[in-house]
C-alpha cells in the first residue's frame, strides 16, 4: 500500500484561520444569554411579584392581616423584606447569575427559595415556584424564539463578515 497524497493549496491557511474564528463565534452564547437574562428578570417583576395574587393560590385572611400588620403590604405574597425579589430581578449578594460562552446559571442563595420553587408534598404552605418550568411554558416559548431570530442574525453576521 502507498504512501497518502499530500496536495498543498496556497491560501489553505487563511481559510482554516476563517474556519476557526467562526467556530469561536458560533459557540460563544453569552449575548443569547444576556438577552434571556434579561428576559427572566423582567418576567420575575411583572408575573412572579405582581401586586396581587397574580398566578399563585391567594393568602389566607389570618395571613394576609398579620402580613399587613407586619410588613406594611400584603401583596406581592412572595415578598416581606424584598431579599428573594432583589437576588431574581436584580444583583444582589444572593443572586446567582453566570454567563459563559456555554453555559448560564440563574437563580438565588437564599435558602426558602427552594421551598417555594420544589414540588416536593408540603402541609401548610401551598407551592409557588419562582418561575413557570414547565416545557410549553410562554418564558421558554420566548426563550426558543429568541434563540431561533439570535442564530439566524449571528449566522448572517458570521457569514457576510
Amino acid at each position: 500500500m502507498g504512501k497518502p497524497l499530500t496536495i498543498e493549496i496556497d491560501g489553505l491557511d487563511a481559510i482554516q484561520e476563517k474556519i476557526d474564528s467562526v467556530r469561536e463565534l458560533i459557540l460563544d452564547f453569552r449575548p443569547f444569554y444576556r438577552i434571556i437574562n434579561l428576559d427572566f428578570q423582567a418576567e420575575r417583576a411583572a408575573v412572579t411579584f405582581k401586586q396581587s395574587p397574580g398566578m399563585f393560590n391567594d393568602l389566607s385572611d389570618k395571613y394576609k392581616i398579620t402580613k399587613a400588620r407586619t410588613h406594611g403590604f400584603i401583596y406581592p405574597i412572595l415578598v416581606a423584606g424584598g431579599k428573594l425579589r432583589k437576588s431574581l430581578i436584580g444583583k444582589s449578594p444572593d443572586s446567582v447569575i453566570k454567563i459563559t460562552k456555554k453555559d448560564y446559571v440563574r437563580g438565588t442563595k437564599l435558602p426558602y427559595a427552594i421551598y417555594h420553587h420544589s414540588k416536593a408534598p408540603r402541609k401548610k404552605i401551598p407551592r409557588r415556584p419562582l418561575w413557570n418550568d414547565d416545557p410549553g411554558s410562554p418564558m421558554l416559548r420566548r426563550w426558543d424564539a429568541i434563540l431561533e431570530s439570535w442564530a439566524e442574525r449571528r449566522a448572517t453576521e458570521i457569514l457576510s463578515g
